[in-house]
């Protein structure tokens, strides 16, 4: 059987080139996610990056088709995350097709502590809000 290896730093050469912070950290989690996360519906092993700066979409899961949106945030997590378009984040997550999302925290040294799943899809918005009689 083989044996899996997950590190858990971020690559700061990655980000060699970026001014701001936040283009940084999103540079090295997207690529820490492509890397070493599997579906989280289905198991399947790779999950691919879409373009970038497509809105409030990051990755897809080659077997199950699910869109994953990421956010990463420093330190603990709070109530709320900080998006760069709101209207349009929201005319997503109310949508048909809307992503669930991928929430991961890291420490000032660029390791990676914790990623959380949320799922967001409309079937298990609509399953949560009317659950089985």
């Amino acid at each position: 059987m083989d044996r899996v290896c997950i590190d858990y730093h971020l690559n700061p050469s990655l980000a060699v080139g970026y001014k701001n912070r936040s283009q940084k950290v999103r540079v090295m989690s997207e690529s820490w996610v492509a890397d070493n996360l599997f579906c989280p519906y289905c198991g399947n092993l790779c999950i691919k990056a879409l373009k970038r700066n497509r809105p409030v979409a990051d990755f897809q899961c080659e077997s199950c088709k699910r869109i994953l949106e990421l956010k990463s945030k420093k330190g603990n997590l709070g109530k709320k995350f900080v998006d760069g378009a709101y209207a349009t984040m929201i005319e997503r997550i109310t949508g048909s097709n809307n992503p669930d999302l991928l929430i991961m925290r890291y420490s000032g040294d660029y390791r990676k502590k914790k990623t959380s799943f949320v799922p967001c899809s409309k079937e298990w918005l609509d399953r949560a809000q009317h659950p089985a009689q």
